[in-house]
């Protein structure tokens, strides 16, 4: 008989699970507030892989806290962007979220996203001495099998 508890309790837990996840998924999808940060997002990353703005300058301004000037807008979507990748990677691995519907639903997104924001993310790595920046989004990408090599470097001509 508790076998069955127990096993009743982590079937309802996937599907709590699961519900909060196409809950946030929706809500991220249609707020007009996060898709404004998802544009802002995506010039950064495309100036970024042509290389319009050099990864290190950015990390040294990220680094610096200097929100204010030209970077303004790029720095603060970086954060919001970077920041739901840690949340989205806590809570399927603490099994808040299901991780099978956010995979399918944001994994060649976040490859995109992660491929192109590696090096910098590499050197506010460096300059800060924190090998821990934004751990949670590197397992992430680690345990959806993506992975950085030099053909994803911002001054490739690779396509994805």
């Amino acid at each position: 008989a508790g076998f069955v508890a127990w096993r009743q309790l982590g079937l309802a837990a996937r599907q709590e699970a699961e519900r909060d996840a196409r809950h946030n998924l929706d809500r991220i999808s249609y707020s007009s507030e996060w898709q404004a940060q998802r544009r802002v997002f995506l010039k950064l990353r495309s100036k970024l892989q042509s290389g319009e703005i050099e990864s290190a300058a950015f990390a040294a301004r990220l680094i610096a806290r200097l929100d204010t000037g030209a970077f303004e807008e790029e720095i603060q979507s970086f954060r919001v962007m970077m920041n739901h990748y840690e949340v989205i990677s806590i809570g399927i691995e603490s099994g808040a979220y299901s991780g099978s519907i956010y995979k399918r639903f944001l994994r060649g997104q976040f490859k995109k996203d992660w491929l192109a924001m590696y090096p910098t993310i590499n050197e506010l790595r460096r300059l800060d001495n924190n090998p821990l920046i934004f751990i949670e989004a590197q397992k992430l990408a680690e345990a959806w099998q993506i992975k950085f090599n030099d053909e994803h470097s911002p001054n490739s001509n690779a396509q994805e």
